[in-house]
């Protein structure tokens, strides 16, 4: 009766667990309990790199800069931009892939922007 009562018991502490990590940045419901484990297991940022598909649409990985500098994102057919302020890999995981996707929101923002407003200017092809 003491064992499987235990293995409920801290069972139950890890999905409680798993699920304030969920609440803080809700991309993690796109990936398994074994998948959020291995990226909250670790101190590598670069954990998160083989479930970016999962996490961002069409978004195959980050781009790495010395230390833990985030500067840009690669899709899966290999396109690619960097973002406008480089984000900070520091800190507990959710945090900072919350400012990850707070960056790509926002340099995709000004992307578009840009696009529009030098649409007009530019000469077609």
């Amino acid at each position: 009766k003491g064992l499987p009562a235990d293995f409920d018991r801290i069972q139950k502490s890890l999905t409680d667990y798993l699920d304030t990590k969920r609440s803080a940045f809700p991309r993690f419901y796109l990936i398994s309990d074994d998948e959020l484990l291995s990226i909250l297991g670790t101190s590598d940022p670069k954990a998160v790199q083989p479930h970016m598909l999962k996490l961002f649409d069409n978004c195959k990985e980050l781009e790495f800069a010395r230390g833990r500098s985030v500067v840009g994102m690669y899709s899966d057919e290999g396109e690619h931009f960097r973002f406008h302020t480089p984000q900070k890999a520091e800190g507990p995981v959710e945090d900072w892939m919350r400012s990850i996707d707070e960056a790509m929101q926002d340099t995709l923002q000004r992307i578009s922007k840009s696009g529009v407003y030098h649409y007009a200017s530019m000469e077609r092809m």
